[in-house]
C-alpha cells in the first residue's frame, strides 16, 4: 500500500536539516515505503530527491561514527588489555615482594603476630584483587554489550542499506517510467523547456545512482570494519579469559603461600620452644660472661686512666712549651737588649781606651800599632756575639723539638682516643650512653661513698677519744666544744645539739657552813648537767651514724643493682644474638628444606 506523503512537512525536515534519529528513521521508513504513481509534479519529485540525498548522506555519517566509535572502542580496549597487563605484572611483583618479606621477616625471627599480619596483608590484598577482578568483569559485560549494540546498529544499517536499494531500483524504475513518458510526451509537444527539465531530472537521477553506489561501497566498508572490530573483540576476550586464568593461578599460589606461611609459624613455635630451652642452656654461661665483662670493664678502665696520663703528660707538656716560649721571647727581647746594651758600653769603652791608646802614642814616639788593643776587643765581642747567636739557636731547636714531641704525643692521644672510642662502640654499641650515663653515676655514688666513709671514720674516731678521754670541762665550755664537734661532722646540716642555758646560781649570804653546802649543790647539778648532756650528744651521734650507715647502704645496694642491670643488658645482648643467629639459620634450613 503506497503512504502518502505530507510535501510541505517533508519540506520542513530538509529545510530544518535536523540530527533527530527518529526523525530520520520516521521520515526513511515513509520514504521507503512510497511508490511513485506518475502524479508527482516536478517539484515533488525534487522534493523527494533532496530528501533521499539526505537520508543517505545522514547514513553514511552516521556509519562514519559509528566506525570511529568502534576504533575508539578498539583502542580503549587495547589501553585497557596494557593496562591489565601492567596489572597483572604488579601483582605479580607485589606477590615476589610478599614472598620476599616472609623470608625477611622468617631471617629476622619475628614472632608469629607478625606473620598472621602478613596473612591478613594478604587476605586484604586478595579482596582488592577479587574486587578489581570483579569490576574487570564488569567492563567486559559493557564491552560485550557495546558489541552487541555495534552488531545490532551495523544489522540497522545492513537493512537500511538493503532498503535503499531496493528504494534504488524503485526509482530506477520511476526514472525509467518518466524518461518513456517524457520521450512520449516529447513526440506529442516540443516544448524544449519541459524536455530540459526532463534532462536536468535525467542527470540528477544518475548522480543519485552514483552516490547510491558510493554508499553501497561504504557500507561493505563498514561491514568489513565491524567484523575486524569483532574480532579484536573476541582477542580481548581470549586475552581476558587467559588473564582470568592466570589469576586463578596466582590465587592458587596465593593460598600455596598462605599454607607456607602456615608451616612457618608451625616451625616458628618449634624454634621457639627450642629458644626457649637454649635459654636455659645458656644461663650457665652467665657467670662467664660476667667475667668476660668485668675483664672488659678493668681494661676500659685501664685505657682511660692511660688515657687520664696522657691527658696530663699533654697538659703538662703544653704548659712547658708556653714556658719555653715564653723563655724563648724573653730571651729574644731581654738578652737580646741587654746584649746589645753590654756591646755599646763596651764600644764605648774601647772607643775610650782607643783615644786613651791613640793619645798616648802621640806623645810618645814608640813604634807601637795604636789599633791592636782595639781590635782585639772587637773579635772577643764578635766572639760573644757568636757564642749568644748559637744559644739562641740552640733554644729555638730545643723548642722545635718540643713542639714535635707535642705534635707527636697529640696524634698519640688523639689514635688512643680513637682505639677507646672504637672498643666502646665494639663492646657496647648502642648503649654506650647508657653505659656513660650509669660510669658516671659510678663516679658520683663512689665520691659520695669515700666522703661518708672519711665521715665515718672521723666518726668512729671521735667516740673513740669520748671512750678514752671523757669530757672535762663543764658549763658552757662543754657545750661550745660539743657543738663545734658536731657540727664539724654534719658538715652543712644544722646542729642537731639544742643549746641550753646554763642556769646562773644567785650568791647567797649565809653563815660559814652554807658556802660548802652551796658548792656540793653546785656540784651534783654540773655532774647531772653533764651526764644529761652527754647522753643527749651520744643519742645524737648514734642517729646520725645510723643515717649516714643507711645513706651508705642504700648507695651500695642501688649500685649493685645499676652493676646487675649492666650485666643483665651485656646477657640479654648477647643471647638475643645468639639466639638471632641460630633462629636464622634454623629458618635458612627450614626454608631450604621447604623449597626443596
Amino acid at each position: 500500500m503506497t503512504q502518502l506523503i505530507n510535501y510541505q512537512a517533508l519540506n520542513d525536515f530538509l529545510d530544518n536539516q535536523t540530527d533527530d534519529s527518529s526523525s530520520v528513521h520516521l521520515w526513511y521508513e515513509r520514504l521507503s515505503e512510497y511508490d511513485l504513481d506518475g502524479t508527482e509534479s516536478p517539484q515533488e519529485i525534487e522534493t523527494l530527491f533532496q530528501a533521499m540525498k539526505f537520508l543517505m548522506s545522514f547514513s553514511f555519517t552516521s556509519a562514519e561514527e559509528l566506525r570511529e566509535v568502534a576504533e575508539r572502542e578498539a583502542a580503549q580496549m587495547a589501553e585497557k588489555e596494557e593496562a591489565w597487563e601492567e596489572q597483572k605484572m604488579a601483582l605479580k611483583e607485589e606477590l615476589d615482594t610478599l614472598r620476599e618479606r616472609i623470608t625477611v621477616s622468617a631471617d629476622a625471627g619475628d614472632s608469629s603476630e607478625a606473620f598472621r599480619a602478613q596473612i591478613d596483608s594478604l587476605r586484604e590484598e586478595n579482596r582488592e584483587l577479587e574486587k578489581a577482578n570483579r569490576d574487570r568483569d564488569r567492563e567486559m559485560a559493557d564491552l560485550r554489550d557495546r558489541f552487541e549494540s555495534l552488531v545490532s546498529k551495523s544489522d540497522v544499517l545492513t537493512r537500511e542499506r538493503d532498503a535503499l536499494e531496493q528504494h534504488r531500483n524503485q526509482m530506477e524504475d520511476t526514472i525509467r517510467e518518466l524518461q518513456r513518458r517524457i520521450s512520449a510526451k516529447s513526440e506529442e509537444t516540443t516544448n524544449e523547456w519541459e524536455s530540459r527539465k526532463l534532462r536536468q531530472r535525467n542527470e540528477q537521477a544518475v548522480t543519485l545512482t552514483r552516490q547510491m553506489q558510493a554508499i553501497v561501497l561504504q557500507n561493505d566498508e563498514l561491514r568489513e570494519e565491524v567484523t575486524r572490530v569483532g574480532d579484536a573483540l573476541e582477542e580481548a576476550t581470549r586475552v581476558i579469559n587467559e588473564s582470568a586464568s592466570r589469576y586463578a593461578e596466582l590465587t592458587a599460589l596465593h593460598e600455596a603461600t598462605q599454607r607456607d606461611l602456615r608451616n612457618v609459624i608451625e616451625e616458628n613455635e618449634i624454634m621457639r620452644q627450642k629458644l626457649e630451652a637454649s635459654s636455659s642452656m645458656l644461663m650457665a654461661v652467665e657467670t662467664e660472661a660476667m667475667d668476660t665483662e668485668q675483664t672488659t670493664a678493668a681494661k676500659m678502665r685501664e685505657l682511660m686512666e692511660d688515657n687520664r696520663e696522657l691527658r696530663d703528660e699533654l697538659y703538662a707538656t703544653r704548659r712547658e712549651l708556653e714556658k719555653l716560649r715564653e723563655i724563648a721571647e724573653s730571651i729574644n727581647y731581654d738578652e737580646k737588649e741587654a746584649e746589645l746594651e753590654k756591646l755599646r758600653t763596651e764600644l764605648i769603652e774601647a772607643t775610650k781606651t782607643a783615644r786613651s791608646l791613640y793619645g798616648e802614642l802621640t806623645s810618645k814616639t814608640a813604634s807601637a800599632d795604636p789599633t791592636v788593643s782595639f781590635q782585639l776587643r772587637i773579635m772577643q765581642l764578635e766572639t760573644h756575639l757568636e757564642q749568644a747567636n748559637e744559644k739562641v739557636a740552640a733554644q729555638k731547636k730545643a723548642i722545635e723539638e718540643l713542639e714535635e714531641t707535642l705534635v707527636s704525643k697529640d696524634e698519640l692521644n688523639s689514635q688512643l682516643s680513637a682505639e677507646l672510642e672504637r672498643v666502646m662502640q665494639m663492646k657496647f654499641g648502642d648503649a654506650r650512653e647508657e653505659v656513660k650515663r650509669l660510669m658516671t653515676q659510678i663516679s658520683f655514688r663512689d665520691t659520695q661513698i669515700s666522703q661518708l666513709t672519711n665521715l665515718c671514720t672521723m666518726l668512729q674516731i671521735e667516740l673513740a677519744n669520748y671512750d678514752e678521754q671523757p669530757p672535762k670541762p663543764t658549763g658552757q665550755t662543754v657545750e661550745q666544744r660539743k657543738e663545734q664537734e658536731i657540727q664539724t661532722v654534719n658538715g652543712s646540716q644544722p646542729d642537731v645539739v639544742p643549746q641550753r642555758d646554763s642556769p646562773k646560781k644567785k650568791p647567797r649570804k649565809t653563815s660559814k657552813s652554807r658556802p660548802k653546802t652551796g658548792v656540793a649543790t653546785e656540784t651534783e647539778g654540773t655532774s647531772v648537767r653533764r651526764r644529761v648532756l652527754s647522753e643527749d650528744v651520744w643519742e645524737q651521734q648514734a642517729m646520725l651514724i645510723a643515717s649516714l650507715y643507711s645513706e651508705l647502704m642504700f648507695i651500695l645496694e642501688e649500685q649493685e643493682v645499676k652493676q646487675k642491670e649492666m650485666s643483665e643488658m651485656e646477657t640479654v645482648l648477647v643471647n638475643g644474638r645468639r639466639a638471632m643467629d641460630d633462629a636464622k639459620s634454623q629458618l635458612k634450613v627450614a626454608m631450604v628444606l621447604s623449597f626443596l
